[in-house]
């Protein structure tokens, strides 16, 4: 009952935070919610009028916060400034400097609005689950071992896997931390199925073998879910006048409908094909 309650007191945020935009047409305001994190996004000319934006889009989330009896959890505010020089802003009544990264939904972002810290935490939990791979091959069979350890590269890794980029084809260059990624989720696999690196196993079979999807997999995994969701949560269908949603024997299985009559190489076949995988 409490998260559904949460939910309830917090609905109004989004539209109290861009009923500010108003006319001021200096500045953008753009507002993301989910679940109890809350992202504002302030784009302007000028440091200064960024900076007084965000202060009374400060004011008035803990303003919202006092009226609902909700505690803002100043400890974990962040600011992060793009292209700008650092300016503190002040929440509540406290004063937060600029930080270096900043983390939205899981996912860390630098100054320059790149994942790359994101990488860096990516290529630490595959070395992590490369310990605990080997530690637990002594104590699980391989089939329990395949289960645990692809639970947790895809909840780990799956999860946030839609900021890495899509290769086409195995000859498309790996950027470095793409590259420190995919050698240690090889350490992942090597570790589950007792494999060394002397013996040669080529990727995709070690992949195979122990029942770990690719990273170019994860990643159209992922985008093709996003697109089912779009799908089916549309409030009115594609080439459809009606407000009724689809009730396919496709729609109600909860596969995807093939995107054209003829199978093409193309990402949204791919995408199509693994999701009703």
């Amino acid at each position: 009952m409490w998260p559904l309650l949460f939910l309830v007191l917090v609905a109004d945020v989004p539209g109290v935070l861009l009923s500010l935009a108003g006319a001021d047409d200096s500045v953008d305001i753009g507002v993301s919610t989910y679940a109890n994190d809350t992202l504002c996004l302030v784009a302007g000319g000028k440091a200064e009028q960024i900076r007084d934006k965000l202060e009374e889009l400060s004011d008035v989330i803990v303003t919202y916060a006092t009226k609902n009896y909700l505690a803002l959890n100043e400890a974990k505010t962040q600011v992060l400034w793009s292209s700008f020089q650092d300016l503190p802003i002040r929440v509540g009544s406290c004063l937060d400097a600029s930080a270096d990264k900043v983390n939205v939904l899981g996912v860390s972002f630098d100054k320059s609005l790149s994942p790359t810290p994101h990488f860096h935490s990516l290529i630490f939990s595959a070395k992590t689950m490369t310990a605990m791979a080997r530690k637990l091959s002594l104590h699980l069979p391989r089939d329990k071992l395949k289960t645990v350890m692809g639970s947790l590269l895809r909840g780990k890794i799956g999860y946030t896997c839609v900021v890495l980029p899509l290769r086409w084809q195995e000859s498309d260059p790996l950027t470095t931390l793409m590259a420190q990624l995919q050698v240690n989720m090889n350490n992942v696999a090597r570790s589950t199925i007792t494999c060394t690196k002397s013996e040669r196993v080529m990727v995709a079979n070690l992949f195979r073998e122990a029942g770990f999807p690719s990273q170019n997999m994860m990643v159209v995994y992922t985008v093709a879910m996003e697109c089912w969701r779009a799908l089916s949560l549309r409030d009115f269908p594609l080439n459809s006048d009606s407000g009724t949603r689809s009730r396919t024997r496709a729609a109600m299985s909860g596969c995807l409908p093939p995107p054209s009559k003829v199978q093409v190489n193309s990402f949204i076949w791919w995408a199509y094909t693994c999701w009703n995988s």
